[in-house]
């Protein structure tokens, strides 16, 4: 088939137009674009009308996406972030709540398949970010939150640069292996500015004595340091102490929040569940499982708490 012009519309309101071949897949039309408009590949996204290409339509011929002589296809610039060993960024609004917190980049060390020279590991978690090159017709290049490094894919977004991070535009990943699709609304990405103190000189508290370790307070500890303050009893301490639980756990399935003044907010969300069925990707359809309704608690230091530490 004979090679065709399609017109690519900016946001701006001007028109350019690229040739492509009947042949080609979206992520080759997508470098393509990004050399003519100079810009980064990874900031490339393209639009059919008012709808956005899937993460199975990556590796697709334009043929088959419909894409052909006359085509307007809509260009939306991506904001990027440059990937750096120790920088950290805040996963935010995921529907998949797990997903979401703060991540901080480190260097590859495994390169048994084609990554990216830095990750993004989750702080408190064994979620990651993580660039991959196109495998054959398993999965397309571009940037992926797994549930581990080099685990199930949640998220993805097309892109060819494993050194530039988008941050919005995430879809959830759906395949026929290593994919567990993440619930919307999608994840957005920013960049964690660390916080200066004004007068770090004057502020700044004594480095611990080497081999010193700081340990939890067990709740027996927590009961005698109470009881002797307040000169009362251990027995009736540990009871009020297991009162207030009592009690925080009823007002929460009553009113889905409970205040314990001075220290932390507690809130209750319901998340709905969501229905299996079977969705397209790689020109084959896949078996998505079903997931039930839970309901997820969560502790809110209050702002005075916080200004403590």
């Amino acid at each position: 088939m004979a090679d065709f012009m399609v017109s690519i519309l900016q946001m701006s309101g001007s028109t350019a137009s690229v040739a492509c071949s009947p042949e080609e897949d979206l992520l080759s039309l997508c470098a393509k674009v990004a050399g003519m408009l100079q810009v980064p590949h990874a900031s490339v996204k393209l639009m059919l009308g008012d709808e956005a290409f899937s993460p199975s339509d990556s590796l697709k011929s334009l043929s088959v996406l419909g894409i052909g002589q006359g085509t307007v296809l809509t260009f939306v610039r991506l904001p990027l972030l440059d990937v750096k060993v120790r920088m950290r960024v805040e996963v935010q609004g995921a529907g998949t709540d797990h997903v979401n917190g703060t991540y901080v980049a480190r260097a590859e060390t495994s390169f048994i398949l084609e990554r990216g020279e830095v990750y993004l590991q989750k702080i408190g978690g064994t979620q990651c970010i993580s660039w991959y090159g196109q495998k054959d017709r398993t999965w397309p290049a571009g940037w992926y939150m797994e549930e581990s490094h080099g685990g199930d894919g949640i998220y993805y977004i097309s892109s060819t640069d494993m050194k530039s991070l988008p941050c919005n535009s995430w879809t959830p990943y759906c395949a026929e292996r290593f994919s567990q699709p993440g619930d919307e609304p999608t994840p957005i990405i920013a960049q964690k500015v660390p916080k200066h103190r004004s007068n770090p000189v004057t502020t700044r508290k004594a480095a611990p004595k080497d081999g010193a370790k700081g340990k939890t307070m067990t709740k027996a500890a927590l009961v005698n340091m109470l009881a002797e303050k307040h000169e009362m009893k251990t027995k009736a301490c540990s009871s009020l102490i297991q009162s207030l639980a009592a009690l925080a756990s009823a007002e929460l399935k009553r009113t889905g929040v409970f205040m314990i003044p001075g220290l932390c907010r507690i809130k209750t969300h319901a998340k709905p569940a969501t229905m299996g069925g079977v969705r397209a990707a790689f020109g084959r359809n896949v078996n998505v499982k079903a997931k039930p309704a839970r309901l997820i608690v969560k502790a809110y230091p209050v702002s005075a708490f916080s200004k403590q530490m």
